[in-house]
């Protein structure tokens, strides 16, 4: 449950919105964005998904002053991999922005590593932070027989491209 907070929408868009479009307002939106973060003291952001990223970097590159700290759970080579306005609008703006960042936490060592190789972006200005498991129940339940007999392949997550399943099957 959420305790008691105060919820503030920059927009309120919708999915299918024209992808150009949503490019186009990022701008205005990362202006309204360092407007709130100004009124309402905020010193640190932690900001998570791609286009909250984008309108976050975008409100450093006007002025705010807060330091800032985004999160990738994606491979974003793989996940925009294809060659359209959507892929090439994404690429350009992490190559862009994501350098202006305090600190980026990838999720995976492989996260990491792409944003490096195909990015450019510093190692050291990132933490791998995975993802919140029960350690203990997983180690608990690894004691435990399982009834398979032949060999398998365990991938837990969506089935998306961005979650690189091709690469685990060629390991």
């Amino acid at each position: 449950e959420i305790p008691e907070c105060q919820i503030h929408f920059l927009e309120c868009s919708k999915p299918s919105e024209n992808p150009i479009l949503k490019f186009l307002k990022l701008p205005f939106l990362a202006l309204k964005y360092k407007k709130l973060c100004r009124n309402l003291g905020i010193d640190t952001e932690f900001v998570f998904l791609n286009r909250p990223n984008y309108i976050a970097l975008m409100a450093r590159m006007f002025g705010n002053k807060t330091r800032l700290v985004i999160n990738e759970c994606t491979t974003p080579s793989v996940m925009y991999a294809k060659n359209n306005f959507n892929s090439l609008a994404n690429k350009f703006l992490i190559s862009l922005l994501y350098p202006k960042a305090d600190l980026i936490l990838p999720n995976s060592k492989g996260n990491l590593e792409d944003l490096v190789q195909n990015f450019s972006i510093n190692p050291k200005k990132c933490e791998i932070l995975y993802n919140a498991i029960d350690l203990e129940n997983i180690e608990q339940k690894a004691l435990e027989d399982v009834a398979l007999k032949d060999k398998f392949i365990l991938s837990v997550g969506r089935l998306d491209k961005g979650k690189n399943h091709a690469l685990l099957i060629r390991a």
